[in-house]
């Protein structure tokens, strides 16, 4: 014979339908919801599966420049092909952390968090003084970049379409200053230290 349940056990049933309910629903949110930004995660926009491909959390690093000690920006935060990258204030924003992607070869394709585009000298010129700024990856030449580690611990990153190095313009020490190809040097105006 069946006994009606008591009212202490129907809260009890009832609570732990709603606990349930809660636990799925932060495990599905943590699975499926936007990664904070950060050394170690995908950018506030991005999905941990829009990051770098399905359930693959790409690692995304401030590109600091050794003379200044700013890091490598996409100026405004712009999504745009063409949108100029220069040298600013280090932040922690999606705009200034950079994914090293290999691609084989001792090459990587250098992609901004925020917006999924390419370290691009524009226009594939292989000039002194040819600008960098982001644009759709394409993995050309004037994409690729071979990172030049130094016994300083600092990095050259030297594009593959001209052999010239990542470098901020004239050494300058000021926000917003260009980002450019030119001539290796060894000056520390062309040294990156990759931090997370």
């Amino acid at each position: 014979m069946r006994t009606r349940p008591t009212s202490r056990r129907i809260r009890r049933v009832v609570l732990s339908a709603v606990m349930a309910v809660g636990l799925t629903a932060a495990t599905i949110v943590g699975f499926t919801g936007t990664a904070q930004a950060g050394p170690f995660s995908a950018p506030a926009t991005q999905s941990a599966a829009q990051a770098d491909g399905p359930g693959v959390l790409a690692t995304y690093y401030q590109l600091i420049a050794r003379h200044s000690g700013k890091c490598l920006h996409v100026v405004g935060g712009s999504t745009a092909n063409g949108a100029d990258i220069v040298q600013y204030t280090c932040l922690g924003v999606g705009h200034q952390r950079w994914q090293l992607q290999d691609i084989g070869d001792g090459y990587f394709l250098i992609k901004v968090a925020h917006s999924g585009k390419c370290l691009d000298v524009s226009g594939q010129r292989d000039v002194d003084g040819a600008n960098v700024h982001q644009y759709t990856c394409h993995a050309e030449f004037n994409q690729q970049w071979r990172r030049v580690t130094l016994s300083s611990g600092y990095s050259n990153f030297v594009a593959r379409h001209s052999g010239k190095c990542l470098e901020v313009d004239n050494a300058s020490l000021s926000n917003s200053i260009d980002a450019q190809q030119w001539t290796c040097n060894g000056n520390r105006n062309q040294q990156w230290e990759v931090a997370q």
